[in-house]
């Protein structure tokens, strides 16, 4: 499964850093000059050997063990082989066997004798019509019966194709970025925020944009650029419709639409319509331009055809006009533009410029309102957003997606029926916080995979302070066995004053490992996870009131509300307690005074909340420390009040500090 020319040697410091397996059944291959043949890839380092006990040369593959992204780099190369290994078709690489030493894992495959297609052409070799399409159909022959399977590979192209040098039959290779569907009905484009993987001259438009909805069609868009790869030396992103050969045309160009549902249903359909027009029509690749300019000039001897000439091109720009027009009516606004640009640059006189800037208004609309409508999804920000998908549905009324996603949205103003402005009383809470849900299709309590619970928190006005947008907050601090079950560890084990238990408030927790905490649990979720701001915390907190406490004045009735000196310190229960073991405060949220400090989004500055309108306040842009709200286990009455804020280092541990987390729902 190796190719020479497409992997660089490896030098002693590669080799040495992922060595060979000391598995005695497998012996090293040596290269011309008698050293061990090694090729270093981008992700791993692959020797040729000989299998002793089948008589056979095989590659065996390890990763590079210095890779920064290790832990991810060694899932997908396990998922790799388990993947690979339930595949057995004549044109896919086979995958013997995987296995693991104290190194990390490596797999052995089959070892192919050949070049990679990207190799073979770019070393002067261009392939046939012929050839091309017959790798092809054998190509997705093979992806076919991956798809079948459930599998989408993500990352068809020329390099991860291997010709065979004995009888010239192409190898699909490469599994490391499938995804299997029928685990997930959703798939990731993207291994890491703002990360797409794949190849991205091979890459269908959707995967580039980092869809959560990849299906087989992302590989036929691949194999279609593939192969308009080998017929002209071009990709995509230069590749004119006058490049290709007249017959293969429209095949290539259906396979490599922009939208998923105007390519082939799947790769046979896309294997019949390519066996049917290359029935008896053979013939040479015509040469490669490199990048698509304008065409030669006519040649003298074409002067007695000009009148056809003349006719010719007037009837293709009327093609394309027409073309365009139905594309307009239709509301495919950039495929119409891409009709007019693709008359050629010498006859864009002939293209009618005001059809042109009306199909280009349109397709900047719908552009701009696909982007600003992707961003408010991704960041779960709803507010105006129902208006522009309508706006966006009047431009594009054949459009499903939009269809579901205003099935999702709130139907209301997700304020309630009347915004909340304290004081009001534990009734008007409650009331307001069952009419949020309402409003937004949710449950007035949300429990998710690790068995937090949350309450949604209305918007309103406090103190000279407006929390325009509603959320969901932890009704409990988190607890230990949560906290464990997120991240894996146990800060508080073995440190001082520390009571262990599930439901114990995780202490030990910097405003760092917080962060960190809502990362995880976020990519975990699929939803958005983070820290309060410290006005949604004291929002949250004072629940409507206006008294020191949520429940009032007096500091007699603490103890029944919250873990502090009195009740914790000054009888020896010198710890984070069990959560909500304490009465609540009126939006049903559990020990906001007491037990540990929870830490907020912002940097510690100077506020005045009383004194200072604002709206939505996210506190100072920069500082050296982040604030912490609510008082803990050990803290005096004055600590635990609603408006008392505290702040630490962000790096720094102790047996007093934990969180409370937002998750956004809709």
């Amino acid at each position: 499964m190796s190719d020479a020319q497409t992997c660089r040697f490896a030098t002693e410091m590669e080799v040495s850093d992922s060595p060979f397996p000391g598995d005695a059944r497998y012996q090293r291959v040596p290269g011309a000059d008698g050293t061990p043949l090694a090729l270093a890839g981008g992700m791993g380092i692959v020797y040729r050997a000989r299998d002793t006990l089948l008589g056979i040369d095989v590659a065996i593959k390890r990763m590079r063990r210095y890779l920064p992204w290790d832990a991810d780099a060694q899932k997908r190369f396990i998922k790799e082989a388990r993947t690979q290994i339930r595949l057995n078709h004549p044109h896919i690489v086979r995958l013997y066997t995987i296995n693991e030493d104290h190194c990390g894992p490596w797999i052995v495959l089959e070892w192919v004798e050949g070049l990679s297609l990207q190799t073979l052409s770019e070393g002067g070799t261009r392939p046939t019509v012929e050839d091309a399409v017959t790798w092809t159909l054998q190509i997705a022959g093979a992806l076919h019966y991956a798809h079948s399977m459930g599998l989408v590979h993500r990352d068809v192209k020329p390099g991860n194709i291997l010709l065979r040098s004995s009888d010239r039959q192409p190898l699909l290779t490469d599994f490391g970025l499938v995804v299997d569907r029928r685990l997930s009905q959703s798939v990731s484009g993207v291994s890491a925020p703002g990360i797409v993987v794949g190849t991205i001259d091979f890459m269908a438009p959707e995967q580039a944009a980092g869809s959560i909805t990849l299906d087989h069609r992302a590989d036929q868009w691949a194999l279609g650029a593939t192969l308009g790869w080998l017929l002209t030396g071009k990709t995509m992103r230069v590749l004119r419709e006058r490049d290709l050969p007249k017959h293969l045309r429209d095949v290539v160009l259906q396979a490599t639409e922009e939208h998923p549902q105007d390519r082939f249903r799947d790769l046979q359909e896309f294997a019949a319509a390519l066996r049917r027009v290359t029935e008896d029509r053979s013939a040479p690749v015509p040469a490669a331009k490199g990048v698509s300019g304008p065409d030669e000039p006519p040649s003298p001897v074409l002067g007695s055809r000009w009148a056809d000439l003349v006719r010719e091109i007037q009837e293709k720009v009327s093609q394309q006009h027409a073309l365009a027009r139905e594309l307009l009516v239709g509301q495919r606004y950039a495929e119409a533009a891409a009709a007019l640009e693709d008359i050629p640059e010498q006859q864009r006189h002939l293209r009618d410029d005001q059809l042109y800037r009306e199909c280009v208004s349109l397709r900047e609309q719908v552009r701009g309102l696909d982007f600003e409508i992707d961003s408010a999804v991704t960041a779960l920000r709803f507010d105006g957003l129902q208006e522009k998908v309508l706006q966006l549905q009047k431009l594009q009324t054949w459009r499903k997606d939009l269809e579901d996603l205003l099935k999702t949205l709130p139907t209301a103003s997700a304020a309630g029926s009347a915004p909340l402005s304290a004081p009001f009383d534990a009734q008007t809470a409650t009331a307001a916080q069952t009419a949020l849900a309402k409003t937004l299709k949710q449950p007035e309590v949300w429990t998710n995979s690790v068995g937090m619970r949350f309450r949604p928190i209305p918007a309103g006005t406090f103190s000279r302070v407006t929390i325009t947008k509603p959320f969901w907050l932890g009704a409990y601090q988190v607890t230990q066995s949560q906290w464990q079950k997120v991240m894996g560890t146990t800060p508080w084990k073995g440190q001082s004053y520390v009571h262990e238990g599930p439901d114990v408030a995780a202490s030990y927790v910097s405003w760092d490992d917080a962060t960190e905490f809502c990362r995880r649990l976020s990519k975990a979720e699929q939803r958005r996870y983070r820290l309060p701001t410290e006005a949604e915390w004291e929002w949250a907190c004072r629940a409507g009131t206006t008294t020191l406490y949520s429940f009032g004045d007096a500091e007699g009735a603490l103890g029944e509300h919250a873990w502090f000196s009195g009740n914790a310190w000054d009888k020896n229960e010198k710890y984070a307690h069990r959560t909500g073991l304490k009465r609540s405060n009126p939006f049903g949220l559990f020990d906001v005074h007491g037990n540990v400090w929870e830490w907020c989004s912002d940097w510690h500055g100077r506020i005045d909340f009383i004194n200072t309108p604002t709206t939505d306040p996210q506190g100072a842009s920069v500082g050296s420390a982040r604030v912490l709200r609510g008082g803990s286990w050990d803290g005096l009455p004055t600590a635990l009040r609603s408006s008392f804020r505290f702040c630490g280092n962000p790096a720094d541990r102790d047996g007093y500090t934990g969180c409370r987390v937002v998750v956004e729902l809709w």
